[in-house]
C-alpha cells in the first residue's frame, strides 16, 4: 500500500474515488462544499433528499459526479461537527476503507485528512488514517494506494503490503516518523 500526502482541490484529483465528509444534520465539510460548486449544486441536492445526513460512520457512494475529474465521490458521514474527536476520526476513516474495498478501487484521494480533530494536529490525523487503513480486520487487497490529502507539505510515504498485514509492524513504523513530525 502507498501513501502520498499532497495539496489539491478535490474536484481536481483524476483517481477512482474522492472521499469527503458530511457532519450531522446534512452540512457539508469544505471538501464536500467544494465538490458541490463543481457539480452545479449536486451534492447539496442529495444531502437535501436526505440520502445522506452525516450520521457517523454512514457512506454514500456517487457515480460520475460531473466537473470533477474522479470516477467516484465517496460521501461519509462525520457526526457532530463540535463532537468530532479522535474515536469519530477513527470510525469514519474505517467506514471508507471498508467502503473502498467493496468498490474495487485501487486508489483513492481522502480529503478526511483535513476535518479538524479536537486537540490534533494533521500530523496525527495523517498517522491514524493510515493506520486505520492497514488495520487488522480491514481487508486491504483491493487498494493499491491511498492519497491523503492535508495542509502537510508534500511528502511521499511508501508502506509496503506486509506492512498492511502484520498490525504489530505498522505500529512500530509510524506515519508521522516517516514525515518527520510527532503525534
Amino acid at each position: 500500500m502507498e501513501f502520498t500526502i499532497k495539496s489539491g482541490s478535490p474536484e481536481k484529483q483524476r483517481s477512482a474515488c474522492v472521499v469527503v465528509g458530511v457532519f450531522d444534520n446534512r452540512k457539508p465539510s469544505l471538501s464536500a462544499e467544494l465538490i458541490d460548486r463543481a457539480s452545479g449544486g449536486y451534492v447539496s441536492e442529495i444531502i437535501r433528499r436526505g440520502d445522506m445526513e452525516g450520521k457517523l460512520g454512514s457512506t454514500l457512494l456517487l457515480h460520475n459526479v460531473r466537473g470533477t475529474l474522479a470516477d467516484r465521490v465517496l460521501l461519509v458521514g462525520l457526526g457532530k461537527e463540535r463532537d468530532f474527536r479522535e474515536r469519530e476520526f477513527r470510525t469514519a476513516t474505517r467506514a471508507a476503507v471498508r467502503l473502498l474495498n467493496e468498490t474495487g478501487s485501487y486508489e483513492a484521494v481522502v480529503y478526511l485528512t483535513e476535518e479538524k480533530v479536537k486537540r490534533r494536529e494533521v500530523a496525527w490525523r495523517v498517522e491514524h488514517a493510515g493506520k486505520v487503513a492497514m488495520a487488522k480486520g480491514i481487508p486491504t487487497r483491493t487498494i493499491a494506494s491511498v492519497i491523503c490529502v492535508s495542509e502537510a507539505p508534500e511528502v511521499r510515504i511508501t508502506v509496503y503490503s506486509e506492512f498492511a498485514t502484520s498490525p504489530a509492524i505498522a505500529d512500530r513504523v509510524p506515519i508521522s516518523a516517516a514525515v518527520g513530525t510527532s503525534s
